[in-house]
């Protein structure tokens, strides 16, 4: 596999990760508003771990380039 492959991957296993945790604290707390409109609290739970994981892409993707490109600038 490339590179890349393994960074969207690694993306993909944080969002999973981090939805999992979020829906499981979200269930188990068992607030009032999970318990009237629980596909809302779950869909909402799940938008922090999509988050994270295109923060972690950009984090492994982005950084490096941008301080690549400002140490080819520097070399010049």
């Amino acid at each position: 596999m490339t590179q890349n492959t393994h960074r969207i991957l690694n993306s993909c296993g944080l969002v999973i990760a981090a939805s999992g945790v979020n829906i499981y604290c979200t269930v188990q707390r068992n607030s009032i508003d999970y318990q009237a409109h629980p596909v809302a609290s779950i869909i909402g739970s799940i938008i922090p771990g999509i988050i994270a994981g295109f923060a972690y892409y950009w984090w492994v993707v982005g950084v490096p380039d941008e301080k690549k490109e400002k140490l080819m600038q520097a070399g010049r």
